[in-house]
Parts: C-alpha cells; sequence; structure tokens
C-alpha cells in the first residue's frame, strides 16, 4: 500500500461541468463544498465517496455549471397574472399592455434542472482519480527522504554508541589522573577507583536511549513498509525519538556525543517537518 500526502490538486470535465478537488494538511478531516446553487443534494453521497479515500486533510470539492441557465414558464400563472393586470386596468378605467418583466416575475422558473447522482458521481470520480494520483506522487517523494532520514539516524546512532566507548575511557582516565595528582606520591586506591569509575558510568549509561531509539526506528521503517495512512503513528515515533535523544544529551557529558546529540535532532525536526505532510 502506498503513502499519500495531504497536499494534492485533481480536476475533471464532463457535461458541461467543472469539478476541482484541493487539498491541504489538516490534523483531521475536514470536507468542504462548493456547489452550485441547489445542489445540496448531493453532499451526502460525495462526502461518502470522499471518506472511502481520505483520512486526513481539508479538502475542498467545487463544481461548476458554466453556461446560461435553461428555465421554463409556469403558463398557467402567467395566464393568471395577465387576468389580474386586466382587472386593474379595467378598475381604474386604464389600458396599459402588462410590462413584460412584471408578467414573467414569479412564473419563470431559472434553476437548472438537476443532473442525476450517477453523473454528478461519475464527475467527482475522475477528479478524485486525478487528485489521489498527485497525493501518491507526492507521497512517494516524501516516503523516500523519510527513508534517508532514518539511515542517517542510524548512522548517528552507531557513531553515539563508538563515542560512548571512548568518552567512558577518556573519563576513567581523567579520573585516575585527578587521584594520582590529589595523593601525589601515594598509590591509588584502585578499589576506590573502580567504583567511582563505575558509579560515573552508570550514571552517564546510555546504553537502554540508544537500544529504545533503535527499536523506534526499525518501528519507523516498518510503518513506512506498510504504507497507508502513517502520518499519524510515526508522528507519535518521532515523539518518543525525541524523548530518548533529549536523555541522551542530559546525561552526554562529553563534546564528541554532544555533537551527534544535536545532529540527531535535526533529524528528528526533519522527520516532523515531513510528516505534517503525511496522510
Amino acid at each position: 500500500m502506498n503513502i499519500a500526502s495531504m497536499t494534492g490538486y485533481g480536476e475533471a470535465d464532463a457535461h458541461g461541468l467543472r469539478c476541482e478537488l484541493r487539498s491541504v494538511n489538516h490534523r483531521s478531516l475536514d470536507l468542504r463544498f462548493r456547489l452550485p446553487e441547489g445542489w445540496a443534494v448531493f453532499e451526502s453521497a460525495i462526502s461518502a465517496e470522499l471518506r472511502k479515500v481520505a483520512q486526513r486533510g481539508a479538502l475542498t470539492l467545487s463544481i461548476k455549471a458554466p453556461g446560461p441557465l435553461r428555465g421554463s414558464l409556469d403558463y398557467a400563472a402567467l395566464k393568471a397574472r395577465k387576468a389580474l393586470w386586466i382587472e386593474a386596468c379595467d378598475e381604474l378605467g386604464r389600458s396599459e399592455e402588462a410590462p413584460m418583466t412584471w408578467l414573467l416575475s414569479g412564473v419563470f422558473d431559472g434553476s437548472p434542472a438537476l443532473p442525476k447522482t450517477e453523473q454528478v458521481l461519475a464527475l467527482v470520480a475522475d477528479a478524485m482519480q486525478n487528485w489521489n494520483a498527485e497525493r501518491l506522487r507526492e507521497g512517494g517523494r516524501l516516503e523516500q527522504h523519510l527513508r534517508s532520514v532514518v539511515a542517517e539516524m542510524r548512522d548517528l546512532l552507531a557513531a553515539v554508541e563508538e563515542r560512548e566507548g571512548i568518552a567512558n575511557h577518556e573519563y576513567s582516565e581523567r579520573l585516575r589522573q585527578r587521584m594520582n595528582d590529589i595523593l601525589q606520591a601515594q598509590a591509588v586506591d584502585e578499589v576506590r577507583l573502580l567504583q567511582e569509575v563505575s558509579l560515573m558510568a552508570e550514571r552517564r549509561d546510555i546504553a537502554e536511549e540508544r537500544v529504545r531509539i533503535g527499536a523506534h526506528l526499525d518501528a519507523l521503517a516498518q510503518r513506512l513498509d506498510g504504507g497507508g495512512a502513517v502520518g499519524r503513528s510515526l508522528g507519535f515515533l518521532s515523539q518518543e525519538l525525541l524523548r530518548e535523544v533529549n536523555t541522551i544529551g542530559s546525561k552526554a557529558q562529553d563534546l564528541g556525543l554532544a555533537e551527534r546529540v544535536i545532529a540527531l535532532k535535526s533529524c528528528i525536526e526533519q522527520l516532523r517537518e515531513q510528516l505534517l505532510n503525511l496522510e
């Protein structure tokens, strides 16, 4: 199943009618209609068709009926209106012809005949097909970018693990040197040194965070593989990724680790920005 963007545009023409369907980002599904006067009867059927395809986004569907209106005359009402004018003239003792605009007022039905529901839905379906094709094309581009960001985050996570080992070794050596400086000529208490190193290593340990980040990246990739409307679930995963990376940042007391944390945050920001466009 492919991934779709929430942004798209499609149009179609048939039977002298023109249908346009536009969509932009929205946290839920918001349907809006701009139909010719008297066409509100079609909104329910059109809405049902749109909901089969769209799950999120603000969708605006408009139908235009160009050209002159074709109306009809109510001849019985026309005759009655003419008789009323003659009666009024006789009463007033006047002889005037009734103005045509007055005679037709109220007896001319200028509303165009409504098309069949099947015709309207067929027109909408054509516009939806073009609209959805554009959404899928944009969704494909978004997916490629998301996968590249995930790959970059995996590389950074491996770099974090590598730097973690180096940082811990450097810290233990600095601690050893500090104790030597304090004790000067006295021998370093190896047991005490190991205790201090172990305590600080526990405080600085980011193994659990790294594992959870890796699991979140795996879940993100699996959802991309599954396709469909994944925007919400991926948005949640991006929040969890940021939480774990922030924890690493709070524990990191090493410039190399801090630099990698900043790079990871930049990747997550890219993810969240692109996910705003994903259905």
